[in-house]
């Protein structure tokens, strides 16, 4: 089969975004790359997002859906991070990208957590908790958590990221996908997808 110019064209500009694409509109990078500490009344979460596939073309919007919640966070892209400040106690957060996926957390005041996005094959994003000490490639002790800090930038939403991620019609259509997911986890999957106190990076 033959292609036609246009076509030929096409399939290069797809090729090339895999190794390099645009940035998006919806994300800026933060002025500020500072971190502060958490304030001791509030828990500080950070969003790591170190690599996506296909260049990065598609956001990725978090959201806090605790309870009748359904709250834009953030977006986040390739190699991107952002820290939210959250009240103490348990919280549910969703990620959509190619799907959507639900983490669980129990946060205390004061402290500072580290969540991993990844990105699966044929499956779509997920959000994993960052342990400390945890023998798994999910915590502080792998020598690439450092190599995670060190290639992600703080971003910050546009308003047009505001607006597209904010539609209530599919923000809820998203929870209620997210969260029937989680209810057919097994015991041990809900537990590798819960975010603990004591899993605390910063005291």
């Amino acid at each position: 089969m033959k292609l036609s110019g246009t076509a030929l064209a096409l399939c290069f500009v797809l090729v090339s975004g895999c190794a390099s694409a645009p940035p998006s509109l919806r994300i800026t990078q933060s002025p500020d790359q500072t971190l502060s500490p958490p304030p001791p009344d509030k828990a500080q979460i950070v969003f790591l997002q170190p690599y996506k596939p296909l260049g990065g073309y598609a956001d990725t919007p978090l959201y806090d859906i605790t309870a009748d919640k359904a709250e834009l966070l953030n977006v986040l892209s390739s190699k991107g991070k952002v820290a939210v400040l959250v009240t103490p106690g348990r919280h549910t957060f969703m990620i959509s990208g190619m799907g959507v996926a639900a983490l669980q957390a129990n946060v205390e005041a004061g402290k500072r957590y580290y969540i991993l996005s990844r990105f699966r094959a044929y499956i779509g994003y997920q959000l994993r908790p960052i342990r400390k000490g945890d023998p798994s490639e999910f915590s502080t002790s792998n020598p690439e958590f450092a190599q995670w800090l060190q290639d992600t930038t703080f971003e910050t939403m546009s308003a047009s990221g505001q607006a597209l991620y904010s539609n209530p019609a599919t923000v809820g259509k998203w929870k209620a996908d997210a969260l029937d997911k989680w209810s057919r986890l097994s015991t041990d999957e809900a537990k590798q997808l819960t975010l603990n106190t004591e899993d605390a990076v910063l005291n």
